[in-house]
């Protein structure tokens, strides 16, 4: 196994988790939708899961920004520093070896809150689907 077959791998988990947490959220808000009171006022507790929703497609959109952005950065960079090595202006893809940047880490950790914020929400509304 490569260094490569990793990235290939990390980046399938990251995409599943990704797409499970998108679906949980609209989930979420189903359930909020269908348990909600007739009354149309909603309980301390899916006013709070509702906000964490919208926290968590709010830093689900930053996520995937951030690191669109970042490796965007990085791609020019890198192609600047190696411009010299190829004057006809055509930088190879794998014209050299990266090393993992500070970079590298901000959407890995926006990852880790995106999972951690959904976790939380998931144990709200089944604490309120439990009492119920």
């Amino acid at each position: 196994m490569t260094i490569d077959d990793l990235w290939v791998r990390y980046r399938a988990y990251v995409s599943e988790i990704n797409e499970i947490c998108r679906k949980f959220a609209f989930s979420g808000v189903a359930i909020i939708w269908v348990a909600k009171p007739d009354d149309q006022s909603l309980p301390f507790i899916l006013k709070a899961a509702l906000l964490l929703i919208v926290i968590f497609l709010i830093l689900d959109l930053t996520h995937q920004a951030l690191g669109a952005c970042l490796k965007k950065l990085q791609a020019e960079g890198e192609e600047r520093s190696h411009a010299h090595m190829y004057p006809n202006g055509h930088t190879p893809g794998s014209c050299a070896v990266l090393t993992p940047s500070t970079q590298d880490r901000w959407p890995a950790r926006l990852l880790l809150w995106k999972v951690m914020v959904m976790a939380f929400i998931l144990i709200m509304l089944l604490v309120f689907l439990v009492a119920a």
